[in-house]
């Protein structure tokens, strides 16, 4: 069986594990197959090279069709280790599957460009199913990923080159509040499904018309050497969104992007419909230009055991107007318990640094809005909180920096709800004297520089 007859083959495989797709038309191939792509020695680990298949690298031609047969073929072709070679230039495609034992290279020099034809995304599932009650009109479906995997052991995105969204369109449609206009979920850039050994190392990623980087139900996750973009005034364009995954270790990233730069999610599974924690995450010298690191809102299968550490959250000259943010669904319920920040260094956070473009209302001469480094609270959503979670056992140890132009901490639970168990020692910022504490219990501040002001210490629940 040649490449032509794996693809086939393997493409209708792959939109079945996705599915079912809303539109399930199995994509056309008919160019001409490059011999090179026959094996001839039986190996069971090979190389494909998608301009050897008739990929055209000229920013232009459309080659979604090299690219879903190359992607299914290659590795059907070499089951035990398949290797997908983009040469320098910018090649324009729709989306396609990478399948189990392979490795996608994009070289340095090399693009993958995303369509900016709607027509050759696949609909699929939306994921996370969390997300589809905030937007009903769009019918629980998602554009496909622009590179996507489901049920895959051992995939692999590496090679020095760029993964470009073209976000702009797709942005175009949308309100003055974010709101989507689109009639399905916009497509992410990079999204992995199911998936066991997931590894992201040495690309850029910019530009996603949704979420960028969107592990979702993995284990062993690797995310390094990654610089993500994404313009600072455009909603929704998070960086790396690792949701109910088991063991993800990200570092060495740089973000700068128009949402949260890092947000850790956890929901229900899309088939069973039963919860699947986000459990056992490492970041490490991550370093974060615009927004911000999260936690939620979306929690609702549990977030355990999370540590940030040897990290950077904003620039000096303002670039970020937060730094920190935990925050759980006020209708989704789900336990935040474990999460850690150790070492971690703030610019000055403000609205009206380098990013006062994004804020104008903020800035008004005299009348700026103060800027809050780390927020903490629960049943966001502007919702009845009927099921706001529980939000305990947070450790910051080790802020440095510059600091907020407003208050460092506004940590908030609900009456009868609180967030439970904070505890901070070793900060020395240069500004920023106010925390303040609405219904939480067990915290403890102990050498905190400047001294500490505020109702998390004059209420009594804090301690210096």
């Amino acid at each position: 069986m040649g490449l032509r007859q794996h693809a086939a083959a393997a493409i209708a495989l792959a939109l079945s594990v996705v599915g079912p797709a809303v539109s399930a038309a199995t994509p056309s191939i008919n160019l001409p197959l490059s011999p090179r792509l026959h094996k001839t020695d039986g190996a069971l680990i090979g190389t494909c090279n998608v301009v050897a298949q008739g990929a055209v690298g000229d920013n232009a031609t459309d080659n979604t069709a090299v690219f879903r047969e190359v992607a299914a073929g290659c590795r059907a072709l070499y089951p035990n280790g398949a290797s997908i070679i983009v040469p320098p230039g910018a090649y324009v495609t729709g989306p396609f599957n990478l399948s189990s034992n392979t490795t996608l290279i994009v070289e340095a020099g090399a693009a993958i460009v995303g369509s900016l034809n709607p027509d050759v995304y696949p609909l699929v599932v939306q994921l996370p199913l969390d997300e589809a009650y905030r937007a009903p009109h769009m019918h629980n479906t998602q554009y496909q990923a622009l590179i996507s995997s489901y049920g895959a052991v051992n995939v692999a995105l590496t090679g020095g080159g760029t993964i470009e969204g073209l976000g702009w369109t797709w942005w175009a449609n949308m309100t003055a509040n974010s709101s989507n206009l689109w009639a399905h979920q916009r497509p992410k850039l990079v999204e992995f499904v199911d998936s066991v050994g997931v590894t992201v190392r040495n690309v850029t990623l910019q530009n996603s018309p949704f979420w960028t980087l969107h592990p979702i139900f993995c284990t062993n996750v690797e995310l390094s050497h990654l610089r993500i973009y994404a313009p600072r005034n455009h909603g929704n364009t998070d960086g790396v969104d690792p949701d109910s995954c088991q063991n993800v270790h990200v570092s060495d990233v740089l973000i700068d992007v128009g949402d949260d730069a890092v947000s850790v999610k956890s929901g229900l599974h899309w088939r069973t419909r039963q919860k699947v924690p986000a459990a056992d995450y490492l970041f490490e010298r991550v370093t974060i230009l615009f927004r911000n690191f999260a936690i939620g809102s979306s929690v609702s299968g549990d977030v355990r055991n999370i540590t940030f550490r040897d990290s950077t959250i904003g620039d000096d000259l303002g670039s970020s107007p937060w730094a920190i943010k935990l925050k759980t669904d006020s209708q989704e319920g789900g336990v935040v318990d474990g999460v850690t920040f150790r070492n971690v260094r703030l610019g000055l956070i403000t609205f009206c640094g380098s990013s006062k473009f994004v804020f104008p209302t903020h800035c008004n001469p005299g009348k700026e809005t103060g800027a809050t480094a780390i927020d903490m609270g629960m049943g966001y959503g502007g919702l009845e909180p009927t099921d706001p979670g529980i939000l305990r056992n947070v450790v910051f140890d080790g802020v440095y920096g510059v600091g907020p132009t407003g208050v460092v901490a506004s940590w908030r639970g609900l009456p009868g709800k609180p967030v439970c168990g904070v505890t901070v020692t070793n900060v020395t910022l240069k500004q920023g004297i106010t925390w303040e504490c609405t219904d939480v219990s067990n915290v403890t501040l102990k050498d905190v520089s400047p001294s500490p002001k505020g109702s998390c210490v004059s209420t009594g629940v804090g301690a210096v």
